[in-house]
């Protein structure tokens, strides 16, 4: 019983306007050369924090076209509110999950962390260009048929890179 009242608590918190007044939802799209290639994907941000998911592919620009990215993106905002009411700067951290995607199961696999720091360019209440930059940082490494690194589990040579990542977003 007493779950059921917390649950529904809960349910009823996440559907309030109060707590509808401070969530956003946005559509990004972006290019990373190191990590995530050309990406979508979306965000939720609640106050100053967002989580998100983004879907990647190089199509042929880094890696070879079958190349296929999952991230999971956060950021924590802050600094001062711009005239649109938004804070500007973030730390981001992502981890990312890279293969070929014909083949999902036996063929080259890479994870990798990449915290960064950004700055969000709004262009109006809606549109903003997002640049982070970071260090791209390889947990591990499986083959080196396609992808940065070589050997069967940690390539040491290869397992820190820069990362530059630019993002058209839309809050919806």
């Amino acid at each position: 019983m007493k779950i059921k009242a917390i649950v529904l608590a809960l349910v009823f918190a996440c559907f309030s306007k109060v707590a509808q007044a401070q969530c956003y939802t946005s559509l990004n799209a972006g290019f990373d050369p190191f990590s995530q290639g050309f990406y979508a994907g979306i965000d939720h941000q609640i106050h100053d924090y967002s989580i998100g998911f983004d879907l990647g592919t190089s199509l042929g620009a880094i890696h070879p076209a079958e190349y296929l990215s999952f991230t999971l993106d956060n950021n924590y905002y802050f600094g001062s509110k711009n005239k649109f009411d938004l804070k500007t700067w973030h730390i981001n951290a992502r981890l990312t999950y890279e293969t070929i995607y014909k083949e999902l199961t036996n063929k080259p696999k890479r994870f990798s962390m990449t915290p960064a720091i950004g700055k969000s360019f709004n262009l109006d209440r809606h549109w903003a260009i997002n640049i982070d930059l970071g260090l791209n940082i390889q947990l591990s490494n499986s083959g080196n048929n396609y992808l940065v690194g070589a050997g069967e589990n940690y390539d040491f040579n290869n397992a820190i890179l820069p990362d530059l990542r630019i993002e058209l977003k839309y809050q919806l």
